[in-house]
C-alpha cells in the first residue's frame, strides 16, 4: 500500500471523504424536505370584521367555525367588531355569525389554503375573497311578526313596549331635514312629564341645538327605559340618538332635493303664487384610517331656502287715512351649512376612543314678516355652533366596562331690527316700526359637559354607576325694546291720534331702560347609581338613586330614587307587566336665572307710560316703572 510521506493512505482519505460528503449530502437533503414541508404546513389563521347594513361594527356577534371533522371554534365580538381564529390547517371550513336583532350569516364552503408570503388565501369555490372578511348580517324585521307561541317579550327594563327604536330602512322614512325631523321626533315622543320641553341626546350628550342630519343617524330610541337613574327626566318625552361611525370600507353617499313654486299651489291668502325655490344637497363619505384600528365618518349639508310670508292687515292709506286692506308676499331667504367629522380608533383590545366635531351656522332676513307684521318690520338673524366630543369606552377585564364622556361647545347668535324706529301695534290691523323684539341682540354660550358612567354585570345583577357635570358660561347683550312700543286699541284710535282729535291719545308705551348686558356661569353636578336585578326569568326589579344639585340654587339634597319592575305572569311571557315610581326634579333653566339678573331692578328697568303723547310718548300720559318682580331661588 502506497504512503505520502507523513504515513498517510491517500485512497483510505478519499474514501473517508466521500463518506463524510454523502452524510452531509444526506442531511441537507432531508433538511431541505423538512423545510418545504414546514412551509406547506405553516398555521393559517381567519380574520374577520361583523357590521350591519351601514357599515357600524356589530359588538357581541357569536362567529362559529367548525372543520371538515366537526370540530368547532367559538369567538364573540369585542368593541372592534373583529374576530380571528388560529392556528388553522388547511382545509373546507363553514362559518356561522348570529347576533340578536340580525338574520344568521352562513358560509357552508370556505376554502382556507396558503398564500403568497405567508398569508391566508380564501376561496368560495374558485372565488378568492378578500381577507380579512367583512361580514355584513342583515336586520332581522321583528315588527311585522305575529305573535305566537313562540314569541316572547322580553322583560328587560329598556324593551318596554312604549319606547319606539328606529333603524335600519325605518330610518328612509323620516324627514331629511333636521329642523323638520326633530319636529317630528317630538310628536312621536309626546309631551314631556316635567316643566321642560322634550329632551335630545347625541350620543349620550344632551343636545340643546339642532341634531346631526338623517345620513349621520345610525339609531333613535324614543321613551326607554321610563325609571332610569341615569338620566333626571322620566323616559317620557326623551329621545337618544345614536351617530353612525366609520366603516370598514369607503362609503360616500350624495343628494340633492329641489323645490320650486313651479311644483307648488298658490298659498290661499297670497295675491299670487309666491317665488319659492328650495336647495338642499349634500351627502357623507366615510372608510379606514388604519385598517381594523380607525375609522372617520365626515358629513357636510348645505340649505339654500327662498321661501316666503304673506302679509295680510289693514292700514291707512297715507293720503286720505282711510282703512284700506294690504295683501303682499315678502321673500324670507334662508341659508344654512353643516358639518361633521367623527373618528373612531381602537386603542387595543381593550379601549376604543371616539372623537368628533361639528359645525353649523345659518342666516336668516325678512323675519318677523308675515300676517299683520309689515315689512318695515323685519328682521336679521345669525347663528353659529361648534362643538367638540370626546368619548373613551374601555373594557375592564373582559366584563365590566367604563364609559368617559367630554364635550365642549359655543354657540353664537346674534339678530338686529332693519329699522330702529318705535314699534307701532295697532290691534286686529297692523303692526309697524321697527322690530323692537330683535332690535339688537347678541348671545355667547360656551358649554362643558363631562360624564364617566361604569357598569358591571354581577351574576343575575346589572350594576350601573356614574357622575355628570355640566356647566355653562352666558353672555347676553339684549336691547329689547330700547326703542320703545306704542300699542293702540283699535285702527280707529290711532287714526284719530293721526289727525290730531282731541284727547285721542295711544293707549299705552313700554321702553325699557339700563345696562343691556347681562352674564352667568351655571353649574350642574348629578351621581346616580342603579342595579337592574333579574330576580327569576320573568321577573326583572330595578332599583336606582340619583342625587342632583347645582349654582345659583340653596338647595343641595334633592335626592331622586327610583323604582321599577317587569313581570311576566307566565312563562310564556306574550305578557308583560310593568310599573314604577321615582321623584324627578326639574334644572333650573339658565335663561331663567338671566332674566332674574337683567330684572333685578338695578340693570334693566321697564317703564310703562299709559294715554302717552305721540310721537313724544313723554309730552304725556302716566309714567309708571314696573316693579321688580322678587323671586327666591
Amino acid at each position: 500500500m502506497r504512503k505520502t510521506r507523513d504515513g498517510s493512505n491517500p485512497k483510505l482519505f478519499f474514501r473517508v471523504g466521500c463518506r463524510w460528503m454523502g452524510a452531509l449530502l444526506l442531511m441537507g437533503a432531508l433538511n431541505l424536505q423538512g423545510l418545504a414541508q414546514g412551509v406547506r404546513s405553516t398555521p393559517l389563521e381567519l380574520r374577520g370584521i361583523v357590521v350591519d347594513p351601514s357599515g357600524a361594527i356589530i359588538l357581541g356577534a357569536e362567529v362559529v367555525l367548525r372543520d371538515a371533522q366537526g370540530q368547532e371554534q367559538r369567538h364573540v365580538t369585542d368593541a372592534s367588531g373583529e374576530f380571528r381564529f388560529g392556528p388553522l390547517a388547511p382545509g373546507t371550513y363553514s362559518l356561522r355569525v348570529t347576533a340578536e336583532g340580525f338574520a344568521p350569516y352562513e358560509e357552508p364552503a370556505l376554502i382556507l389554503e396558503p398564500g403568497p408570503a405567508g398569508t391566508t388565501r380564501v376561496k368560495r369555490g374558485e372565488t378568492v375573497l378578500p381577507h380579512p372578511l367583512t361580514i355584513t348580517l342583515e336586520i332581522l324585521i321583528t315588527e311585522r311578526m305575529e305573535v305566537t307561541e313562540e314569541t316572547r317579550v322580553s322583560v328587560e327594563p329598556d324593551t318596554n313596549l312604549s319606547a319606539v327604536v328606529i333603524h335600519g330602512e325605518d330610518l328612509e322614512a323620516l324627514p331629511d331635514d333636521p329642523e323638520e325631523l326633530l319636529n317630528v321626533l317630538r310628536q312621536m315622543a309626546g309631551p314631556s312629564v316635567g316643566a321642560g320641553d322634550v329632551q335630545v341626546f347625541v350620543d349620550g350628550f344632551r343636545e340643546g341645538g339642532r341634531i346631526p342630519p338623517r345620513s349621520a343617524i345610525r339609531e333613535i330610541r324614543i321613551n326607554s327605559n321610563p325609571f332610569s337613574a341615569e338620566f333626571r327626566e322620566p323616559g317620557r318625552g326623551r329621545i337618544e340618538i345614536l351617530t353612525r361611525p366609520g366603516t370598514e370600507l369607503f362609503r360616500v353617499n350624495g343628494f340633492f332635493d329641489f323645490n320650486d313654486e313651479a311644483l307648488n299651489a298658490r298659498h290661499a291668502f297670497a295675491p299670487v303664487r309666491a317665488p319659492l325655490q328650495v336647495r338642499r344637497y349634500g351627502g357623507f363619505l366615510s372608510g379606514p384610517i388604519l385598517r381594523n384600528r380607525s375609522s372617520f365618518f365626515a358629513e357636510l349639508q348645505r340649505r339654500e331656502m327662498d321661501e316666503n310670508e304673506t302679509v295680510r292687515a289693514t292700514i291707512l292709506d297715507p293720503v286720505t287715512l282711510q282703512p284700506t286692506p294690504l295683501a303682499m308676499v315678502v321673500e324670507t331667504p334662508q341659508r344654512g351649512t353643516e358639518a361633521s367629522l367623527r373618528s373612531e380608533w381602537q386603542l387595543g383590545k381593550a379601549h376604543t376612543l371616539s372623537a368628533g366635531y361639528r359645525f353649523f351656522e345659518s342666516t336668516s332676513r325678512n323675519q318677523g314678516v308675515g300676517g299683520f307684521n309689515l315689512p318695515e318690520r323685519a328682521s336679521t338673524s345669525e347663528s353659529q355652533q361648534q362643538t367638540l366630543r370626546f368619548s373613551l369606552t374601555s373594557l375592564v377585564q373582559r366584563r365590566m366596562t367604563n364609559e368617559l364622556r367630554w364635550q365642549l361647545s359655543r354657540r353664537e347668535s346674534g339678530s338686529q331690527a332693519l329699522s330702529e324706529k318705535p314699534a307701532l301695534i295697532v290691534l286686529d290691523a297692523f303692526s309697524g316700526g321697527g322690530n323692537q323684539g330683535a332690535l339688537f341682540n347678541r348671545r355667547t354660550s360656551d358649554e362643558l359637559e363631562f360624564s364617566d358612567i361604569f357598569s358591571l354585570p354581577w351574576r343575575r345583577h346589572l350594576v350601573k354607576m356614574g357622575v355628570h357635570v355640566e356647566a355653562d358660561r352666558l353672555q347676553d347683550v339684549n336691547r329689547s325694546n330700547f326703542g320703545g312700543t306704542f300699542t293702540f286699541s283699535s285702527l280707529e284710535q290711532y287714526r284719530d291720534v293721526l289727525l290730531g282729535v282731541p284727547g285721542a291719545r295711544p293707549t299705552q308705551f313700554t321702553i325699557n331702560r339700563g345696562d343691556p348686558l347681562a352674564a352667568l356661569t351655571l353649574w350642574e353636578f348629578a351621581w346616580f347609581v342603579q342595579d337592574d336585578w333579574r330576580v327569576r326569568p320573568n321577573l326583572t326589579l330595578s332599583f336606582g338613586l340619583r342625587h342632583e344639585f347645582q349654582t345659583h340654587l340653596r338647595d343641595r339634597l334633592n335626592f331622586a330614587p327610583r323604582f321599577g319592575f317587569a313581570w311576566s305572569p307566565r312563562n310564556a311571557q306574550r305578557t308583560v307587566i310593568r310599573g314604577g315610581a321615582g321623584i324627578f326634579y326639574d334644572a333650573l333653566d339658565a335663561n331663567l336665572v338671566l332674566n332674574t339678573i337683567r330684572f333685578d331692578g338695578q340693570r334693566q328697568q321697564q317703564i310703562i307710560i299709559r294715554f302717552p303723547g305721540f310721537p313724544d310718548p313723554f309730552a304725556e300720559g302716566e309714567v309708571t316703572i314696573r316693579p321688580t318682580s322678587v323671586r327666591v331661588l
